[in-house]
């Protein structure tokens, strides 16, 4: 996808989006169906979030939203309207590189 935005002299911006139980006292929290789950992206972003350190066009965003509660919806992965909106905000007021 990059390559194809650079064809249209287009910026790509590739996230890491944001999760609510990234902390690990929100997931003691949890129905042990769901514990094993969350700890699982935990340990999925320890390996992904050292890549917005490398690639330029990769931005980390995982943390933006971890004192917003209200911005997910109860799953804890997508983002109600309001979380969208956010986001948008904060990817289009994102520092450059």
């Amino acid at each position: 996808m990059r390559e194809v935005a650079l064809l249209n002299d287009a910026e790509f911006l590739a996230t890491v989006q944001p999760y609510r139980w990234l902390k690990e006292s929100e997931v003691s929290s949890l129905r042990d169906d769901r514990k094993t789950y969350a700890q699982a992206v935990q340990s999925w972003y320890q390996e992904i979030t050292p890549l917005a350190e490398r690639a330029p066009f990769i931005h980390d965003f995982s943390q933006f939203l971890e004192t917003r509660r209200e911005l997910f919806k109860d799953d804890g992965v997508h983002l109600t309207a309001a979380g969208d909106k956010f986001f948008c905000l904060m990817g289009a007021n994102w520092e450059r590189r």
